[in-house]
């Protein structure tokens, strides 16, 4: 992309009037797409609804569910820069029957961390954050519609990055009344569709700040191997981003991962 190329295209996303991007109803998330050619992770963004409509309807035929959101104007930014958070690293910007393709690396500034201690750096886990949603959109398809080869190459893809990363982990910690020495740690909770208890993790701070909402809690980064650790024993396991894909992790397959992945990783 050369650099007058660039400047269109920062322009058009900082002046057209509307765009648009299909959400996918399984990740809360962008749909995400990897090009066979590029092998670019792409999010497609449209001027028009009609266009998006069109681009959604052979998914929608293999029983992929969307929802359609509108990026303002003011938002813009901060939307490309949460695609980089999630491991995308394309935006396709449709214009009628036109489009045209950017790195988002090209078109915003991106924080170098690597120079920041390793203690005061934001968790981020793009990998990982991308490898789930691959999943999750292909698994939450009906049954009978998924490709199950296709399936099985993402999980354990998504698999070597779990075992291999650290999740940010909320508790509350409570001081007794009369004794600030004494305090006392609460766990976080949501409950799935059975009203058992799950304890939630997260990729990243966006995904944390979509659960948090106000509430004063400690937050710690807690390597894979250690999260049995932390388990309540009335926990049947954890979430992952209960507001984002929601991958439900239970208890007994903490230590089955371990096993069968963590040689991978070393």
């Amino acid at each position: 992309m050369t650099v007058q190329e660039k400047k269109e295209f920062i322009k058009k996303m900082q002046e057209k009037q509307h765009l648009y991007v299909p959400f996918c109803q399984a990740t809360h998330l962008p749909f995400v797409i990897c090009d066979p050619e590029s092998f670019n992770d792409q999010v497609h963004m449209f001027t028009e609804t009609g266009t998006l409509a069109e681009f959604t309807k052979p998914y929608e035929e293999e029983k992929y569910s969307f929802n359609m959101a509108e990026i303002a104007v003011p938002h813009r930014l901060q939307f490309l820069i949460s695609l980089l958070t999630i491991g995308v690293n394309s935006i396709v910007l449709h214009e009628g029957e036109a489009c045209s393709e950017a790195e988002i690396s090209e078109i915003v500034n991106v924080v170098d961390y690597s120079k920041v201690p390793e203690e005061k750096r934001p968790l981020l886990n793009p990998q990982l954050h991308l490898s789930t949603i691959y999943f999750v959109q292909e698994l939450r398809r009906p049954i009978q519609d998924r490709n199950l080869e296709k399936l099985a190459e993402l999980e354990e893809e998504m698999c070597v990055n779990l075992v291999r990363s650290s999740y940010l982990f909320p508790i509350d910690v409570v001081e007794e009344e009369g004794d600030p020495e004494k305090k006392t740690i609460r766990f976080p909770y949501l409950k799935d569709g059975s009203d058992q208890m799950l304890q939630p993790i997260f990729t990243d701070g966006p995904e944390l700040q979509r659960f948090l909402k106000g509430k004063k809690l400690q937050i710690r980064k807690v390597k894979f191997e250690d999260l049995d650790k932390y388990l309540s024993k009335d926990s049947i396991g954890y979430t992952l981003n209960p507001f984002g894909v929601n991958l439900v992790l239970k208890r007994e397959q903490i230590p089955e991962l371990l096993e069968r992945f963590q040689k991978v990783e070393e």
